[in-house]
């Protein structure tokens, strides 16, 4: 909830019960779409240890919990694309240290995207994480079978995802503050 932008109140009372309130910010996809997209040809925003990291992802509210989870490792800077082709063409100029990638995308599959990625030589080397609600042992093994270095399921563990990213990134999470 903290991580999506909302906060959460308590009312209670004695005899008269309890009631707990939820607010999270309202915003449209579309509005969310436009906030997130960045110019392929800029820079990666500045992280302090240089890691850079690219989210392909169709779903605004995803990116956004990704961008605020990703203030809890201000060493990596987040690349983010919307469409599968978007990712690749960012992952072509920046070659980021990992590719964070949804299943499923709008204009092609997460496995097209990896096999884009792979058969291009100044990006087959990068570790790519998959990130889908798919987890039938079908699409997993599908994707293990291309290469990939992790699949985690949607809805996200969060603690699970920062487990994986420490690893790809070689923190000591004894080192950060969470």
């Amino acid at each position: 909830m903290e991580a999506m932008g909302g906060t959460l109140d308590v009312d209670s009372a004695l005899g008269r019960g309890t009631t707990f309130f939820l607010r999270l910010p309202l915003n449209s996809s579309e509005a969310a779409a436009d906030e997130i997209a960045t110019d392929p040809a800029a820079p990666p925003p500045a992280g302090a240890g240089g890691a850079t990291m690219l989210y392909i992802d169709d779903n605004p509210v995803n990116i956004r919990l990704m961008q605020r989870l990703l203030q809890e490792r201000p060493q990596i800077s987040l690349l983010t694309a919307l469409w599968g082709s978007y990712g690749l063409e960012l992952a072509y100029l920046h070659t980021p240290d990992l590719v964070l990638l949804d299943g499923h995308l709008p204009d092609m599959s997460g496995y097209e995207v990896m096999q884009h990625l792979g058969a291009d030589p100044r990006t087959s080397n990068i570790p790519v994480v998959v990130v889908s609600a798919d987890i039938s042992s079908d699409q997993v093994r599908r994707f293990q079978n291309a290469g990939i270095d992790d699949y985690l399921s949607k809805p996200l563990s969060l603690d699970r995802l920062l487990v994986v990213l420490d690893r790809h990134f070689d923190q000591d999470p004894s080192d950060l503050d969470c």
